[in-house]
């Protein structure tokens, strides 16, 4: 739940999602990332007993991929976090969200209009976003 643990315990994303900032693509967290806490807070939930079971037998967590581009579509979000774009611009608020949904477009579109404010103008170029 993004809303507990991002809303209600106030989680930074950058937390669970720790590359963010440095690379190019988003990393899901593993559960290694999960037990770092989980080894003593709510060991007794089911959920955390099969993650426990997860991790102790080097299964890694099966997320589901929720914000999806096309396969030609480069994004940097090492770009973008470095700018000081927050994560919610894109993504919506996540932290009121119990389950991860996409609410923007992410369309090419969408993100032009974005890049025409005067306060978001960068040098782009077709290769910028496609590859």
């Amino acid at each position: 739940s993004h809303k507990l643990h991002a809303g209600d315990r106030k989680i930074q994303c950058l937390y669970c999602h720790s590359n963010v900032d440095k690379s190019a693509h988003a990393n899901v967290p593993s559960s290694a990332v999960c037990m770092n806490c989980h080894r003593v807070v709510k060991t007794d939930s089911p959920w955390i007993i099969k993650l426990t079971e997860m991790y102790e037998k080097n299964e890694p967590i099966q997320w589901v991929n929720v914000h999806v581009l096309p396969d030609y579509v480069y994004f940097n979000h090492q770009r973008h976090i470095q700018r000081g774009v927050s994560c919610e611009t894109c993504h919506g608020n996540v932290a009121a969200m119990e389950k991860v949904e996409q609410v923007n477009p992410l369309s090419m579109g969408w993100c032009v209009n974005c890049h025409r404010q005067p306060e978001n103008q960068a040098p782009l170029n077709c290769n910028t976003c496609h590859r």
